[in-house]
């Protein structure tokens, strides 16, 4: 980790998602958020997925569809990748603590329960962008979070949404 931020300025930005939930069944999770990258597809090259765990067979089968996805295993190269993602989509445990010390930028999902406390706190420090453990508003969150992190409001209109809804509701 101290290397990689000594080395801050030698890493060239690329235009990747990154999405690092931690070992857990975090399926759900990915999936919404694919779903709603989807929409974002002129905006990114790919989808780089780091598991810990493993994906269920239909999980599988869904993200083996999109070109766009890269599904990753090595988690030594985690730390690289992170710098060079042009976002990072993190869980709320050890991925926040290397994500600011690298000054990424990042948004992060609690997905265990006792994370909504420790994101809070980090929160209040940092003002970084999370989403507390199984909240219902997951999407329209995240839209809202990747859309501060990455258009400008001119561009906001211009984009088409597969969710209506949530681009209605945007500004609520």
């Amino acid at each position: 980790l101290l290397k990689a931020r000594n080395n801050k300025s030698k890493i060239k930005k690329n235009n990747n998602i990154l999405i690092s939930l931690g070992g857990g069944d975090y399926d759900e999770y990915i999936l919404n958020c694919i779903d709603l990258l989807i929409s974002f597809k002129n905006h990114f090259d790919f989808i780089l997925i780091f598991l810990k765990g493993s994906f269920k067979n239909s999980t599988v089968k869904k993200l083996s569809k999109f070109k766009f996805v890269k599904i990753k295993k090595d988690k030594n190269s985690i730390v690289t990748e992170l710098q060079k993602s042009k976002i990072s989509i993190l869980s709320g445990g050890y991925h926040k603590i290397e994500s600011n010390y690298l000054d990424c930028n990042s948004i992060f999902i609690a997905t265990q329960k006792h994370q909504n406390v420790l994101l809070h706190k980090f929160h209040k420090k940092t003002q970084c962008d999370y989403i507390k453990f199984r909240n219902s508003n997951f999407k329209k969150l995240l839209l809202k979070y990747l859309t501060k992190r990455f258009f400008k409001k001119s561009l906001i209109n211009k984009l088409s949404f597969n969710n209506k809804y949530l681009l209605n509701n945007f500004f609520d």
